[in-house]
């Protein structure tokens, strides 16, 4: 959801290109509070959390370094 606000606010023009470090530190911080509410061996809403601030995160470097 993040990344999909972030693409759409941030445009073609770059004048909010900030908005995309902004998605990047929120799905960072939604793998960490999914792994610290895990202990370790996240499962249910932790893991979902997990997998999908990771999958944020990922879209965000390879947006960096691709893009």
């Amino acid at each position: 959801m993040a990344n999909v606000v972030g693409m759409f606010i941030s445009g073609d023009d770059d004048s909010n290109g900030w908005i995309w470090i902004v998605m990047g530190l929120l799905a960072l911080a939604a793998v960490v509070v999914g792994l610290m509410d895990g202990r370790g061996r996240p499962a249910g809403r932790a893991l979902v959390g997990t997998i999908l601030g990771g999958l944020i995160l990922l879209e965000f470097f390879l947006f960096v370094i691709f893009a």
